[in-house]
């Protein structure tokens, strides 16, 4: 490896706050550039080639490193005029560029060839509800209920077979679905065996809410008993927050607003 990237993903793996990744050690840069010393085979790319994509993080092998390996999906040849610098930090901002402004705006391009690019379409869509696993919905409607003060907005279902809906009090288009995990019926036994296991690992489910009052709601929802994983806390990438875990595991982390 040549050079790498630094994006926001590499501050939160350094941090320990990352849902993706196990237990360290593992490797950080999502993203590198450097020369190929290695191929599998039938490989399009040979040994020398100069190459950029997305490394193997997740398993380890992240760009921060004298060696890393690089997902061939991903992996393009430099371009040349291109700096060590400039490929480093290229893949992930590229593709996040091309996602936002072709896929789905979409912008066409204004390149030799090309009309005029169409203009930008709005929809008019909202987020309505994420979703939430649990394995003890009673013990899941009182932290939301109780501890984070949500409304109860619907509970359909029996047993641990509930669909429990909870929401922020007045903001009814903000909503959070509380179900059983597996319920779907194209889940298979392995795929419940892996949930189960990733809900008591608490790697399972996530989600980021916000206050402007954040002492205040960490003290209240300390005061219920909750799984408290971080006090409030000033982030190296400008944010302070706290952290809680839910009685299903899930990760719930509630920033200050400024």
């Amino acid at each position: 490896m040549r050079t790498a990237g630094a994006g926001f993903p590499d501050v939160m793996m350094a941090a320990g706050h990352f849902p993706l990744l196990g237990e360290p050690p593992f490797g950080l840069a999502e993203e590198a550039a450097g020369e190929v010393v290695a191929v599998p085979p039938g490989s399009r790319f040979a040994v020398g080639d100069q190459v950029t994509g997305i490394t193997g993080f997740l398993e380890g092998w992240g760009g921060y490193a004298e060696y890393a390996y690089l997902r061939e999906g991903s992996a393009i040849r430099i371009p040349a005029g291109m700096t060590d610098e400039e490929a480093g930090g290229f893949p992930i901002g590229f593709r996040t560029a091309y996602a936002g402004l072709v896929e789905r705006a979409p912008v066409e391009s204004r390149s030799a060839g090309h009309g005029a690019a169409h203009s930008l379409i709005v929809m008019d869509i909202t987020i309505h509800t994420s979703f939430l696993p649990h394995d003890d919905p009673d013990a899941s409607l009182a932290f939301y209920r109780d501890a984070l003060g949500f409304e109860v907005r619907s509970d359909v279902g029996q047993g641990k077979m509930r669909w429990i809906t909870v929401g922020p009090v007045g903001q009814p288009g903000t909503s959070i679905l509380l179900a059983p995990p597996a319920a779907d019926p194209g889940v298979t036994e392995d795929e419940r065996r892996t949930i189960v296991e990733m809900m008591a690992k608490g790697t399972y489910g996530w989600i980021l809410l916000a206050t402007r009052d954040l002492d205040g709601t960490f003290e209240k929802v300390q005061a219920g008993d909750a799984e408290v994983v971080q006090e409030p806390t000033e982030q190296p990438y400008g944010i302070r927050d706290c952290a809680f875990r839910d009685p299903a595991g899930n990760l719930v982390r509630i920033q200050e607003l400024r």
